[in-house]
């Protein structure tokens, strides 16, 4: 019955939280633009600009590969630590376009070696192909540029320059290949000739190469080399990427080589060629048609910058740039199904530095979603508006958001309000505002809502909730479906299902998540330290299991709005129970300091966001459930994620794939799975075993923990509103450590960040022991052994004991390496119930077995 009962469940759940995808259709050529499903783009300024058209065309000669050629003979090109050797073949170059070849192809027998300058990459490249150096054959290198490659190989010894080659067709084919790919929607996805155009207007600018790799062993390898950073690994600018769809994965992230005997190698580096520093958007919601304007305020931060890249969902169509004196300017979008990507193409270069307007004037049909019954969704959360494609998360601006949307719906935007009224045309207007606060991105939540708030005077809060009078379509849908299921099974004279949906309603938890918000600003503020915003909002979600969070604008889950038995009714009694419902609130209140308040500076620092939220989480569990065993549950939970392989991890253990810092690269087709296993739970075991290492024996309760508040509280304020690498992270650390922690390097905390961050290895524990009465005193004797560990590993190991009423720490061990540790005649006040290492999960490990002795 259970069985059944979980598959009939199972299947309804799959079909009712399915969504068809609706064709795009082709837009239709019209003197007056109408939208017909997109938004057409008319703007004669629009991918018109002379020279980025003649970039862009330039493969589609027939001839465009019939000019030079060089054939070679163990010609070397260097690039940074990349060596391609060409052993013998030729070169076809790319006709000359504006002065300038940007693109050759290599036909013939070829070397790839690299050998990573870092040991993580070194390790991580192992993962992948079992050794830690690259050594490549290929016959095919299709390659991009805007360096010296031309002159390189026309100055070299080891080549003979000639015309009008016999492979010239190949390798316009070839080249033209890697060109398509590049300009549809994948995994390739890239304005090549944008890219150039940047250069083309900074000649001073040192140039970038970027290579396909057609490998004998290996047949879809990217190397990649940016001076201005790769866009996915940005401020990294060398990559090496296997782009196959059944084999995916970044094997290799890194600086140029310079940069680490400079000691300027690290995520610290900000490689934004502007920044933006204001956005006034005003948008109009009709339907799910969104008409908008962003007015920013921008200045660059390099001498010479013409063209200037952003980030725009695809949908959203720009109908035309202006400058701040009113005069259009040229910009780049092609097709939504092609290189989108957004640029304006400014008539001369601004002062670096010095501010200047532009006004984008945009709209599209699919950036909102109708989840049914006043539920919409924003799909384009990060870039419905024009943001920096160069940040590692989005660049940090002040906002004023202005918008006009139905008046029987309510939106709440991010900041503070400043203004709602009713509006001509059936319309409601509201203005949002930031106040002169930065914040990383801007959003909003929109539908048919009902709000209740509450105005905390302890903190100086306000907080609010919004929830839908509806239930989303999804969750109707399911319940009609077990409707019909049931009046099917009544006329076919069979049971009922017994599945209770009855009154379901997403109201009747909308308190509950309010009392979440208000206890976890409570709490965090106590331990982190007041947020640069006075407002929070929850708002209800069309999402069924994910929530997310903005600056001042929680996007939660709907089922977090269902009651428990509901949930129950629909998921089971395991899923019904999980973690998730139960810490979901607290962690995206969480990211309003971890994430917001605080940011981080590249993907190798995302796993303070995440992880900190995480342990926020655990802090609630203990402090507002104050349920002991249900904390310990909470760190038992996150160590089996990061210890135990799934099917989504291809039978890999998630800490063995690659350390915190591979960020997004831990997600591959290798191990899928691992980096949400990895980031998130041992994010927050690192800030766990910090927090358990600083705990203060002497004092009682929340007090224990003053040592880590004083710590958190200071890492806030040093860089209040601020992105922040792991470096960063590591010195407050260093400022706060504890002399134990001190003691092992000199006052330095690298070896606990060697180990636990930029290190795989997850140590296992025994712990054995036994209780002696001498003269009437209880004496302990015990062994702690550590081991599948570096001999370098080293461990403060603490020791508790219970009499009854709790745990008790009696003392650390420092544990070396893989040894064993001996507690001697340790005298105890009286006999304990039980004697433990690692009561409250203290340090991650692969196993923790506590045995007494007879």
């Amino acid at each position: 019955m259970k069985a059944k009962r979980f598959f009939v469940v199972f299947s309804i759940i799959t079909f009712a939280f399915s969504y068809a995808l609706a064709q795009d259709p082709t837009p239709q050529p019209s003197e007056t633009p109408r939208v017909v499903g997109e938004v057409t783009v008319q703007a004669k300024t629009a991918n018109s600009e002379p020279i980025y058209v003649g970039f862009r065309k330039a493969s589609e000669d027939s001839n465009a590969f019939s000019g030079k050629y060089a054939t070679v003979n163990n010609l070397v090109l260097k690039r940074d630590r990349a060596i391609f050797t060409l052993r013998s073949g030729e070169i076809y170059f790319l006709k000359e376009t504006e002065g300038m070849r940007t693109g050759a192809v290599f036909i013939g027998d070829g070397n790839l070696s690299l050998e990573p300058p870092i040991d993580i990459e070194k390790r991580m490249l192992k993962f992948f192909t079992e050794s830690e150096k690259v050594n490549e054959d290929f016959t095919q290198l299709v390659m991009f540029f805007t360096d010296e490659t031309f002159k390189e190989v026309e100055n070299s010894p080891n080549a003979k320059i000639s015309t009008n080659g016999s492979q010239a067709g190949k390798a316009r084919d070839a080249y033209r290949g890697k060109e398509s790919a590049m300009k549809g929607i994948g995994r390739l996805r890239y304005n090549m000739p944008t890219r150039i155009l940047m250069d083309k207007y900074g000649p001073e600018r040192r140039g970038f190469f970027w290579s396909y790799i057609d490998g004998k062993k290996y047949n879809s390898l990217l190397f990649k080399l940016d001076p201005l950073g790769v866009t996915e690994s940005s401020p990294e600018q060398v990559t090496l990427t296997n782009y196959d769809r059944n084999s995916y994965g970044r094997w290799l992230s890194f600086h140029l080589d310079e940069e680490y005997k400079k000691g300027t190698g690290n995520s610290n580096q900000d490689r934004r060629v502007f920044d933006i520093k204001h956005h006034n958007i005003e948008v109009t919601l009709r339907g799910l048609r969104m008409i908008a304007s962003d007015e920013m305020t921008l200045q660059t931060r390099v001498k010479g910058q013409r063209v200037l890249p952003f980030n725009l969902y695809r949908h959203m169509r720009v109908k035309r740039v202006l400058d701040e004196n009113g005069e259009e300017v040229n910009y780049i979008q092609e097709d939504k199904s092609k290189d989108f990507g957004l640029a304006v193409i400014l008539p001369k270069a601004p002062e670096a530095g010095k501010p200047f307007k532009l006004l984008f004037e945009y709209d599209g049909v699919e950036s909102l979603r109708n989840a049914g019954t006043g539920n919409y969704v924003l799909v384009s959360r990060t870039n419905w508006y024009p943001n920096n494609q160069s940040s590692a998360f989005l660049d940090r601006a002040t906002f004023d958001l202005k918008f006009r949307y139905p008046k029987q719906y309510m939106l709440v935007g991010v900041g503070e309000l400043v203004e709602e009224k009713e509006d001509e045309g059936n319309l409601k207007y509201s203005h949002w505002s930031t106040k002169g606060v930065e914040m990383a991105t801007a959003g909003f939540n929109y539908g048919d809502f009902k709000m209740s708030e509450f105005n905390d005077k302890i903190t100086g809060y306000e907080l609010s909730v919004y929830n839908n009078k509806d239930l989303p379509g999804p969750l109707k849908n399911y319940i009609a479906q077990i409707e019909n299921i049931e009046a099917r099974r009544a006329n076919r004279g069979q049971s009922a299902l017994a599945i209770n949906v009855g009154g379901i309603n997403t109201s009747s938890m909308a308190k509950t998540v309010l009392d979440e918000a208000l206890n976890s600003v409570r709490l965090f503020d106590y331990y982190f330290g007041k947020l640069p915003h006075k407002r929070i909002a929850m708002t209800q979600q069309p999402s069924v299991g994910s929530g997310q969070a903005w600056a001042t604008l929680v996007f939660m889950p709907y089922m977090s709005f269902v009651s428990d038995t509901h949930r129950k009714e629909i998921f089971g009694i395991r899923s019904a129970n999980a973690g998730f419902w139960r810490e979901v609130g607290p962690h995206e209140v969480a990211h309003q300091w971890w994430g917001h308040a605080v940011g981080w500076t590249s993907y190798r620092d995302q796993w303070m966001s995440e992880g900190f939220a995480e342990l926020s989480a655990s802090l609630y569990v203990q402090y507002v459930y104050k349920d002991t065993e249900r904390f310990i549950k909470y760190w038992e939970d996150q160590r089996d994620l990061i210890v135990n392989s799934t099917p989504g991890t291809r039978g890999y253990k998630p800490y063995e794939v690659g350390p915190l810092t591979q960020g997004v690269r831990l997600f591959n087709s290798k191990a899928p799975g691992a980096y949400r296993r990895l980031v998130y739970p041992k994010g927050a075991f690192v800030l766990h075993m910090l927090r358990m290492m600083m705990i203060d024996p002497k004092k009682q309760g929340i007090n224990k923990d003053d040592r880590f508040r004083a710590m958190m509280k200071d890492f806030i304020k040093t860089h209040y509103n601020q992105d922040v690498s792991t470096e960063d992270f590591k010195r407050i650390v260093e400022k706060h450590a504890t002399p134990q922690m001190a003691r092992y390097q000199n006052g330095r905390m690298d070896w606990f960040f060697n180990q636990w961050v930029y290190g795989t290895d997850v140590p296992k524990y025994e712990f054995e022991y036994k209780l002696d009465k001498v003269k009437g005193q209880t004496i302990l004797n015990a062994k702690i052994t550590q081991s599948n560990v570096s001999d370098n590993f080293v461990m403060p190991v603490p020791v508790y004991v219970n009499y009854g009423k709790g745990w008790v720490e009696l003392g650390k061990a420092d544990l070396l390496g893989n040894r064993t540790y001996e507690l001697k005649n340790v005298p105890l006040q009286r006999k304990p119930k039980k004697v433990a290492i690692l009561a409250y999960q203290d340090i991650l490990a692969t196993s923790v077995k506590n045995k007494k002795m007879r």
